[in-house]
């Protein structure tokens, strides 16, 4: 969305993703595959992929890192 010029909606999707996932984070000291970012939280019915919410996965680090990257260049 950056790339595009959608800055303060990448920013606000960014903020809400992380929010989630800090939420989460401080609860049960993991970083899981799903998340909803309507509830705030990892309590998802996994219907594809992994038979549960699998913890540690790598797309939600790496999506976390860019979007907190995201944020503190646009000093948000």
């Amino acid at each position: 969305m950056k790339s595009y010029g959608y800055i303060e909606d990448a920013c606000c999707i960014a903020r809400n993703f992380m929010a989630t996932i800090d939420h989460g984070f401080a609860n049960d000291a993991t970083i899981r595959e799903k998340y909803n970012l309507d509830k705030q939280g990892a309590a998802v019915h996994v219907t594809a992929g992994h038979k549960e919410n699998a913890v540690g996965f790598g797309w939600t680090n790496g999506a976390y890192l860019i979007m907190q990257r995201l944020l503190a260049e646009v000093g948000v």
